[in-house]
């Protein structure tokens, strides 16, 4: 990343919360730009607007323009700038053009894109005090980095404006006169009158809106800014959110009225997902900015649940991973960012000491005080750290979503929070990119980490036949044939045909695994996670017995004779219910399978049978509860091709009919194995 010159003196930051501000001298059109960066408390009521804009071009010809541009400006240095590290945009490489500022009077580079932006929001007459992440948080200190992310949304939200810059139109052939053609739209254009708009808290001066049969809205439409992180929550904060596309100023509520965005709107809904649109005669892509523009509409709606937003904007672009949390948190209603410690720790200390009370004999959950958690913004802390306070915050703090499980007994509603977990843990770790399981890459033996996760699983089938290891099925012609003779186990017709159709299905999609899928596959020897039936009691201090330590050896030991000298690879095996799985190799024929709500995250588990003393407040003396032995994949039943009618069916037949649903204890750590690349299926 490039930097401004070392000993670039930043104004100090007051104590109090407080930001730098960038103001731009008044000057002509191509003249250098002349800053001032002066330190202001949010206690002294500062005056500015708030950039959001993206690093790198938002349209590639963009480019070739700044080249031109550069040409022909000898003030413009080789090396270039960029938005800080917890930029939305990619990083720089040997084709990235830059020019530069003059900043209290010493040269800061910045990336082409931004002094184009400068260049047009510039005022011949006005001064503008703007707050540009790259510009005015000093990135090489880590600290203030962290401090002023973590209050990025408290930034935007008190700006006069938000500026969001969206680039320039598409110029043919560039070259140095490029320059003094954007020179005369900028003196007629609407955004000469934006910094006066700015210094005096006024509505700007918006340009006509662009007619539905050119192809303004298309470049606008297809601008890269609308497929960034950051960009989100600015556009959501903005007090008075305004759009600059070269020398043409719209606010927010000018670009609601766009006859192009209504008629890219109604295509999008007839088509029932957000589908390319064709607008005259260009086909594009409006799927990012109708979806920036829905979640702006529904800013104080459940729509804002930090969970929902990670879920959904999981792919819109950033370069550093952490910020697909980080870039959130202030848009969120139940999370916020923090600078210091979480404050979650007390309620999972009362939770979690509930568990382990002797004299605790329900299976439900205690009652939580809930409300809003914090996650620390740190980019220095490990991915693994940052998920396990996401999943915190949200089972131990934010508030159930009701709404998302349905079904006739109204108790699953009560656990949303439980049922839902599994799925959310897996969301975070997709957010993630992967980096949490890269980092733990570790011996498969699975130490207790944290406080026990007490979700709601669901038991699908129960194996009744082991087939082959995956390399003999795949390999081999015999091991292929015996495996079919499995599959013809069942006896009703109807069976055997979703059966046959199923192992089909599955077989196609296994071939295509390689040693990173295989190895999600594996034992996890935990002995406290541990399940039982949802309508039987709980005795969590039960799990750390002598008898129960002893059953968790004796099992292992049995299953480390019988594999000595096998290969470590998982196995086919086909069970009741239809059931198709690769599981580990010490899965054993009487082994059930236990899956989650909207997801394909599943676990193997063995049955063991508890001796409760007499003297114990419970309705039996014996007690049948279920060990961990591993991960595994199974073959899924719902054809996820098209959309289901019924989102819940699966956890409401294992609920009702099936009497399948399962409590189960998850420490953090084997909580992460599970849903590592999970699939997640829409609710």
């Amino acid at each position: 990343m490039s930097a401004p010159e070392p000993t670039f003196p930043y104004p100090r930051l007051p104590l109090v919360d407080a930001i730098r501000i960038l103001t731009i001298e008044p000057g002509a059109f191509g003249e250098a730009l002349n800053c001032s960066l002066t330190a202001a408390a949010f206690s002294t009521k500062p005056r500015y607007a708030a950039l959001s804009y993206t690093w790198d071009f938002p349209h590639p010809d963009l480019e070739t323009l700044s080249q031109a541009i550069s040409r022909n400006d000898a003030s413009a240095p080789a090396d270039a700038g960029t938005r800080h590290a917890d930029d939305s945009g990619p990083q720089s490489d040997s084709h990235t053009t830059s020019t530069a500022l003059t900043v209290n009077g010493h040269q800061f580079p910045i990336h082409a894109n931004l002094w184009l932006c400068l260049m047009h929001l510039r005022s011949k007459t006005y001064p503008l005090p703007l707050w540009v992440d790259a510009v005015c948080i000093n990135q090489v200190d880590g600290p203030e980095r962290n401090a002023q992310v973590a209050i990025m949304s408290f930034i935007y939200s008190r700006a006069q404006k938000v500026i969001a810059w969206l680039g320039l139109r598409d110029i043919n052939n560039p070259t140095h006169d490029s320059l003094r053609i954007l020179a005369v739209e900028w003196r007629e254009g609407a955004v000469q009158a934006l910094a006066a708009a700015v210094v005096n808290g006024t509505k700007p001066r918006s340009s006509p809106a662009p007619a539905q049969n050119t192809f303004v809205f298309p470049r606008i439409a297809t601008s890269a800014y609308w497929t960034r992180l950051w960009i989100v929550q600015e556009v959501c904060l903005a007090r008075e959110l305004v759009f600059v596309f070269g020398a043409k100023v719209w606010t927010f509520e000018d670009l609601e009225m766009w006859e192009s965005l209504k008629h890219a709107r109604n295509v999008a809904r007839k088509a029932g997902t957000l589908r390319p649109t064709d607008i005259g005669n260009e086909r594009i892509e409006a799927r990012a900015l109708l979806r920036i523009a829905e979640i702006r509409l529904f800013r104080h709606t459940d729509a804002m649940r930090f969970e929902s937003l990670i879920e959904r904007f999981a792919n819109q672009a950033c370069s550093e991973k952490r910020d697909r949390v980080y870039a959130l948190l202030g848009l969120a209603n139940d999370v916020r960012a923090s600078i210091g410690d979480e404050s979650n720790s007390n309620c999972v200390h009362d939770y979690s000491s509930s568990l382990d009370s002797p004299s605790s004999l329900s299976s439900e959950i205690p009652e939580l005080k809930r409300g809003t958690g914090t996650i620390r913004v740190d980019y220095s802390r490990q991915y693994y750290d940052i998920w396990a306070q996401g999943v915190r915050v949200l089972y131990f703090r934010a508030k159930p979503m009701p709404g998302r499980i349905r079904g006739p007994d109204e108790s699953l509603s009560r656990d949303e929070r439980a049922i839902t977990i599994v799925r959310t843990a897996g969301v975070i770790q997709i957010a993630l990119d992967g980096k949490v399981e890269q980092e733990l890459l570790k011996p498969i033996m699975a130490p207790q980490q944290g406080p026990v996760i007490r979700a709601l699983g669901y038991l699908v089938g129960e194996i009744t036949q082991l087939g082959p290891d995956y390399s003999s099925l795949i390999g081999s012609f015999r091991a292929q044939q015996d495996w079919l003779n499995c599959c013809e186990a069942y006896d009703k017709p109807q069976d055997l045909e979703l059966i046959r159709t199923l192992n089909e299905t599955y077989s196609t999609k296994i071939i295509g695994y390689g040693d990173k899928e295989l190895s999600r596959i594996r034992e996890i020897r935990n002995t406290t996670t541990v399940a039982w039936r949802r309508d039987e009691i709980s005795l969590l201090s039960s799990w750390n017995s002598a008898k129960h330590i002893q059953n968790y050896t004796q099992i292992w030991s049995d299953v480390d004779k019988r594999a000595h000298g096998l290969p470590q690879e998982p196995k086919m095996c086909i069970g009741t219910e239809r059931l198709i799985a690769l599981v580990p190799r010490s899965a054993e024929v009487g082994d059930v399978v236990v899956r989650f709500w909207n997801c394909d995250a599943a676990l193997v588990m063995r049955r063991v049978a508890m001796h409760v003393s007499p003297d114990a407040d419970v309705p039996s003396s014996d007690l049948e509860y279920w060990m961990l032995v591993g991960r595994c994949d199974v073959a899924d039943q719902r054809d996820r091709s098209e959309p289901s009618t019924d989102t819940w069916r699966f956890y409401i037949k294992a609920t009702q009919e099936a009497k399948g649903a399962v409590w189960i204890d998850l420490d953090l750590r084997t909580l992460q194995l599970l849903t590592a690349s999970i699939a997640i299926y829409e609710h």
